[in-house]
Parts: C-alpha cells; structure tokens; sequence
C-alpha cells in the first residue's frame, strides 16, 4: 500500500510563514520555483485573503504533476493560479505604463513651461523698460505741474499787485490834484496867509518832494523854496520860469496818472488772459499726472504679472524636476514588479506544461572512456594477420 502524501504547507503572504518557506525552499529547486508564483500571487489587488490562500495551498499540489498527470481539480487549480497571474501581469503593466505616461506628461509640460518661460524673458524686459519710461514721465507730469502751479501764482501776483498799484495811483492822482489845486496853487499866487513859518516849510518840502520825485533837476528843487517866498511881482524872470517849470511836471504827473488809470483797464485784461492761461495750464498739468499716474500703474500691474508668471513657472520647473524624480523611482519600482511577474509568469507556465520536472537539474551527458592506447610492439602483432588452424582430417578425427 503506497504511503499518504502529506499535504506541505505552502507559505502565504504572512510574513513569519513566507521567511520559513524561503529557508526551507533553498535546498528544493521546485519550491523555489513555487515561491516566486506565491509571492506574485500574493501581490494580487482583486484576490481576497482567502481566495489568495486557498491558491497559494493549492498550487504545489496543482503543479507539482505534469500536465498531462493531472487530474481535473488540479486542471482547475493551474487554470486559476493562470488567470490570476495574467491579471496581476496585465495590472503590473498598466500600472508601468501608467507612471511611464505621467513621466512623458511631465516631460511635455516641462518643455512646453520651459518655451514659455523663455518666451517671457524678452517681456519682462520690454515691460520693466516701460515702467521705467512711465515713471519718468510721471516725474516729468509732476515737474510741469509744479511750473504751471509757481506761473499761476506769479500771474495772481501780478493781477493782484496791479489792483493795488491801481487803487494806489488813484489815491496818488486824487492827492496830487489836492496839492496842485490847494497849497500849490496859494504858494504860486502868494495867496496861502495866516500859517506859521514852519508850516509853510513844510508844505514848501512837500512839493519839493514830489517835484524830486518826477525827476525835476535840482536846481529848480533848490531855488524854488526862495522863490515862491517872495512876492509874484519880485520873484523875477528866473523866479517865474522856476515856477512855470515846477508847474508843467506837476500838471505833467497828473495826466500820466490820469493815463494809467485809463490803461488799466486794458492792462488788468492782459495779465487776467495771462492768469486764465496760467490756471487752464495748471488743470491741464493736474490731468496729465492723473493720466500718467494711470498708466505708470497699467505698466506696474503688467510688470507684476509678468514676473510673477516668470516665478511661477519656474516654481512649476522645480517642482517638476522633484515629480520627475519621484515618478523615475515609482517607475523603477514598477519596472522591477513587472519583471519579477513576468518571471513568475515564465516559471508557472514551465510548471504548468512539465510540473516539477521542469525545475530539476539537467543531466550532463556522459563521455566514452577512451580504449587504452596501444603499445608499440602491439601495433604490428595487431596488423598481422593470425595464423591459420590447422583441420584435422574428419576420417583422422574419428579414428
């Protein structure tokens, strides 16, 4: 009676198990062989835990015979340890493919950002370049502003000052006439009576002021005091050309006065144009600096977004260099799974077509041990020919 065939424990994906299985294995060829299939069997995403382990202690059983040894649930257990594996195969390349197509991903976008932050070099530069040349010509908008806002003052200066120098030759020209009308006119007639000497100095050193004043010479200035105190009838030829001299540059002085005051009239119109054109060129100035103010913070705002997209796409650079790693590492890792699977793959369909045969060692051929070599002197004893054997005679013989 043969004996039972005990069924071997086949090691799961537990940890403890799986490191006794691999100590246990090495020295059986077949459960090496064995082991690669369970650990790809355990990389399974779509197999439960014990739909894993029901394959993992079903396939030594299942692949063990040959193929064409197997009876119909083994057939089934090697179909389904064969689906599984073409599973985790197909999974395994997906997955490949799938880091492999995130890697050209990045790459096109890395080439595709890299074009684009070399395209925005030239930008930022053309548009620092019209920063530049707004602010400047803000600065300028400011400087122009300043000039129109100092000629409008000095315009409403000179309007102002001419309002006053008016109303100053007004009083001038009322003043004047008072004097000529009243003392100049006594001092000249020897009419003014009943004051003091000392008065009557004065008022002489009012008129010598005012004659001085007009740019009467002064000899005239000095003689005319002596001249208007004497009596008109001894103030003699001198005395009263003296007079008629001081008389014309005071009637002369009020007529110019009567003449400025006519002409300011036109006067204060000139420098009121100058005042409007002085404040039109002021407001202008004013919209100007809004206008250049505006487009200093246009070029501003484009210079900001341009050099925030430079940084932003060499941040994304950056970042892509440290995805391009990470997925280079996610891509060997996987690289290395599918291989391992499809050497898995490559051992259970050696099992599943010759069983356990197909892991035992090949058998080396054998040589045919070489005849000894011959002697020398046998060599010729070998080429003769034998000597013939004498026959006895058949008669000879059976006396």
């Amino acid at each position: 009676m043969a004996p039972k065939r005990t069924a071997a424990k086949s090691p799961l994906r537990a940890s403890k198990s799986a490191k006794k299985a691999k100590v246990a294995a090495a020295s059986d060829p077949f459960t090496v062989a064995l082991q690669s299939i369970l650990d790809c069997l355990g990389e399974s995403p779509s197999l439960t835990e014990s739909e894993c382990s029901m394959l993992c202690t079903s396939a030594e059983f299942a692949l063990r015979p040959a193929k064409c040894d197997r009876h119909k649930f083994e057939t089934n257990m090697a179909n389904a340890i064969a689906d599984a594996l073409k599973n985790i195969d197909a999974a395994k390349k997906l997955t490949l493919e799938a880091e492999q197509s995130k890697l050209a991903q990045l790459e096109a976008q890395k080439v595709t950002n890299g074009f684009a932050l070399t395209a925005l070099g030239p930008q930022v530069e053309t548009r620092q370049q019209t920063k530049k040349d707004r602010d400047a010509a803000l600065k300028d908008a400011f400087t122009a502003h300043d000039d129109a806002k100092k000629a409008h003052a000095v315009a409403l200066e000179v309007l102002g000052r001419l309002d006053v120098e008016h109303a100053n030759i007004i009083a001038a020209k009322v003043a004047r006439e008072k004097l000529i009308s009243e003392t100049w006119a006594q001092m000249k007639d020897g009419s003014l009576k009943g004051i003091k000497s000392r008065d009557r100095t004065k008022l002489m050193d009012s008129i010598v002021k005012v004659l001085t004043s007009l740019g009467v010479e002064a000899s005239c200035t000095d003689a005319l005091p002596h001249t208007l105190k004497e009596k008109q009838e001894l103030r003699g030829f001198i005395g009263t050309k003296c007079i008629e001299y001081a008389e014309e540059h005071l009637q002369r002085s009020v007529k110019e006065m009567a003449h400025a005051i006519d002409g300011h009239a036109n006067n204060t119109a000139e420098k009121e144009k100058t005042k409007d054109e002085a404040a039109m060129k002021l407001k202008q100035t004013e919209s100007d600096i809004v206008l250049k103010q505006d487009e200093a913070i246009e070029a501003e705002n484009s210079l900001m977004e341009a050099t925030e997209q430079r940084a932003k796409l060499t941040r994304q650079l950056k970042d892509f260099d440290r995805d391009a790693k990470m997925i280079a590492v996610a891509i060997a890792e996987a690289s290395a799974e599918y291989d391992q699977n499809r050497s898995g793959l490559a051992m259970f369909e050696s099992l599943e077509e010759q069983g356990e045969a197909a892991t035992a060692p090949a058998a080396a051929p054998q040589e045919e041990e070489a005849a000894p070599a011959p002697l020398p002197h046998q060599d010729e004893e070998e080429e003769a020919p034998p000597a013939p054997v004498p026959q006895l005679e058949e008669d000879h013989v059976m006396s």
